[in-house]
């Protein structure tokens, strides 16, 4: 189910012709996909880091665009 929700607000980012918000929600997906894998197929090296980072930088685009 939660799948569906991120893939839902990334959706309606891009419909919204938002630039900000469509590459933050963008980069979202990216940050949960690479946790998924991280955890679930096979660790990365320096994985926390650019997990943080992806989702740091989404979540600063995401509130940009909702301004």
């Amino acid at each position: 189910a939660y799948i569906i929700i991120i893939i839902f607000m990334l959706y309606l980012s891009l419909l919204s012709n938002n630039y900000y918000l469509s590459v933050g929600a963008s980069l979202f997906v990216i940050s949960d996909m690479l946790l998924a894998w991280d955890y679930f197929v096979r660790p990365f090296k320096y994985a926390s880091l650019v997990i943080i980072w992806t989702y740091f930088i989404a979540q600063l685009l995401i509130a940009i665009g909702i301004e």
